[in-house]
């Protein structure tokens, strides 16, 4: 245990409940937590700003220590703190409150509170770790099916991919014509030249 790391943060408490809570917490916190945690630790959010008596910022754990007496009969006060609890929640923070009498005759029970918001944390943590993020398969687009007489726009993708290069047997290309008669042309004569050929060698 880190005597120097306690006795800033005993320095930092305000009432004898929060040095009680602390000096029961602090010998069962790993040293990751301990070094973690805060007290008097401003919290900024949508309500406005709180301090609570003590803070795991990375985990987003918050605890307070209430005592009754600064609250009794002061609704103004008592409204305020669910105030603060509800922004914080919302704000995705784990809100602990223990009352007075909790903190000191109660202190496994506090411990045990914290000890599973702090599992909790882990167990969240774990979780996100092990989800392998998702990589967006390439698709390609059709082109812009606009304009009027844009024929080529509107065939599918894989027809114009298709109808781009034809590929010949020596592993150039050639641009393919356009229309099935064109095709039928150029194949006879093809042919034609072949046999004119043929007759002038024989």
């Amino acid at each position: 245990m880190n005597e120097d790391r306690l006795n800033e943060l005993l320095e930092r408490c305000d009432s004898p409940i929060e040095r009680e809570l602390l000096l029961n917490l602090y010998p069962h916190l790993t040293t990751d937590c301990a070094q973690e945690l805060r007290a008097q630790h401003i919290i900024n959010h949508k309500g406005g700003v709180t301090i609570p008596d003590f803070a795991f910022p990375d985990m987003r754990i918050v605890i307070y220590c209430d005592g009754y007496a600064p609250r009794e009969g002061n609704r103004e006060a008592f409204k305020r703190d669910r105030l603060q609890s509800r922004e914080l929640q919302l704000a995705g923070w784990i809100v602990l409150r223990f009352a007075g009498s909790e903190i000191n005759f109660d202190s496994e029970m506090i411990v045990d509170t914290i000890q599973r918001a702090i599992a909790r944390r882990d167990r969240q943590r774990t979780w996100r770790s092990r989800q392998q993020p998702r990589i967006p398969m390439a698709v390609k687009s059709p082109a812009p099916q606009t304009g009027q007489g844009d024929q080529e726009a509107r065939k599918p993708v894989a027809q114009q991919e298709h109808q781009e290069t034809l590929v010949l047997h020596s592993g150039q290309t050639q641009q393919k014509p356009e229309g099935g008669l064109c095709g039928v042309i150029f194949l006879a004569g093809v042919v034609i030249g072949a046999v004119v050929l043929l007759n002038l060698i024989f």
